[in-house]
């Protein structure tokens, strides 16, 4: 009977897990407190009202570990909301003495916990499991102290049995399990949403530049025809010259407009490529865990390129997503990076399905004529941006042993790598030269 009302309490515990990933990427942080502290203070209550019973009448639930997921991750507002229904839920429920002691238990664990969430969420994921696991054992001090008080207060001490020192063992390590499980779920959530995000927030940037760039030389090129319609005519008439004049003054609009889009999009800067290849490495970390397919990063120190990060950032985070997902469980990415005095080389390896001739020969058609169904919409982004900041990319791949991507990036900004490109089809690989 104990086993399956512990089941149900990890399960009440974890109701906060379903709803937190949305609350924290659509409200504000005021209406994330709010929220969050509303929901976890009714998983208390249901913890509450589904007890575990063991050893001889001993009681005990999950309530104050939804206490300090409110306090750990949704701050004061949260606590405040999630405490004050716990505390009133138990007096409601009768027994003046043991309603004190949660009381002073939720108090208690205010003022121990809350100062630390604002540190918490800042810290790894790898961070938070080993603080739960402390917090949990914090905790469960916490409340033995008050169990001992209460015991003694009301002259029972007596009833401290050596098997109800084993209930507050199992009780301990069931706290630290639901804590730990739950920070786990909730980082990989979150790490997946914001690599999400990520993927999402370049895709647009880069499809805006791209759209109104070419609506930009659009409508130049239709204000071009027409003010050759013009000059046909006897443009010193006074309506066709007025018209001519503001034709001028649109087009001299466009083109400041084509400038600042060019400047905008070649925002240069000194990259950190090792510090890049490695914050990545984290970013995916959550999605590579979820496949199983781990990351290892070989690069040399202190490369840098001058570019625009976001870029080199996006071609760099869907051609690693791209290899993850082509290998099977248990396989490896493996991601190396070197320079010599003009390029710098980056490599991308995967022992996964590989791809057949014909693919790679798909992926050559894609790029000379836009098409194909080899193609991907992360590839498809990768291709546009790194033929913008003038890169040279080739492939290496056999069915069944994995795929090789080279990637070339000018380490100068003048270099012109990308804008003559042969092709080569030889051994079951492609080439760009």
């Amino acid at each position: 009977m104990w086993l399956k009302d512990l089941l149900l309490n990890f399960f009440l515990i974890l109701t906060p897990l379903y709803f937190y990933p949305f609350i924290a990427s659509h409200s504000s942080q005021r209406r994330r407190g709010i929220y969050l502290g509303i929901i976890c203070g009714f998983a208390a209550m249901a913890c509450m009202e589904f007890p575990v019973v063991a050893g001889e009448g001993f009681l005990w639930d999950f309530r104050w570990i939804a206490f300090l997921i409110a306090v750990l991750y949704g701050g004061q507002q949260s606590a405040l909301i999630t405490g004050t229904m716990l505390v009133l839920f138990r007096f409601s429920l009768g027994g003046m003495l043991s309603s004190t002691t949660v009381l002073c238990c939720a108090l208690a664990l205010l003022l121990i916990f809350l100062p630390k969430s604002k540190t918490f969420l800042e810290e790894s994921t790898a961070r938070k499991v080993y603080l739960s696991v402390v917090y949990s054992i914090l905790t469960v001090l916490v409340l033995i102290f008050s169990i001992a008080f209460q015991f003694w207060f009301s002259d029972q001490v007596i009833q401290l049995t050596i098997p109800t020192l084993e209930v507050i063992v199992f009780m301990a390590l069931s706290y630290i399990a639901a804590l730990s499980l739950f920070c786990y779920f909730v980082e990989n959530i979150m790490g997946y949403i914001r690599q999400r995000d990520a993927f999402h927030e370049a895709e647009k940037k880069s499809i805006f530049h791209e759209i109104s760039s070419l609506l930009a030389y659009d409508v130049k090129s239709s204000m071009q025809e027409v003010k050759e319609s013009f000059q046909q005519l006897n443009p010193n008439t006074p309506p066709l010259k007025a018209a001519f004049n503001g034709l001028e003054k649109v087009e001299g609009i466009v083109d400041h407009y084509i400038s600042y889009t060019k400047n905008e999009i070649r925002e240069l800067e000194p990259i950190r490529v090792d510090s890049m290849i490695s914050d990545l490495s984290k970013l995916l970390s959550s999605y590579s865990k979820f496949k199983e397919v781990p990351i290892v990063v070989n690069a040399d120190s202190d490369l840098v390129l001058k570019g625009d990060p976001l870029k080199v950032k996006q071609i760099l985070l869907n051609l690693m997503k791209n290899s993850i997902d082509a290998t099977p469980k248990n396989g490896t990415v493996l991601i190396e990076a070197s320079e010599n005095i003009h390029e710098l080389h980056i490599s991308i390896t995967d022992n996964g399905i590989g791809m057949t001739h014909e693919q790679l020969n798909e992926i050559k058609y894609y790029l000379r004529h836009l098409n194909g169904e080899t193609i991907g919409r992360g590839l498809f982004v990768a291709f546009k941006l790194l033929k913008s900041i003038d890169g040279k990319i080739s492939f290496e791949s056999e069915v069944g042993k994995g795929t090789v991507v080279h990637l070339i990036l000018p380490k100068d900004d003048n270099a012109t790598l990308f804008r003559k490109v042969n092709w080569n089809v030889k051994k079951g690989s492609v080439v760009n030269s």
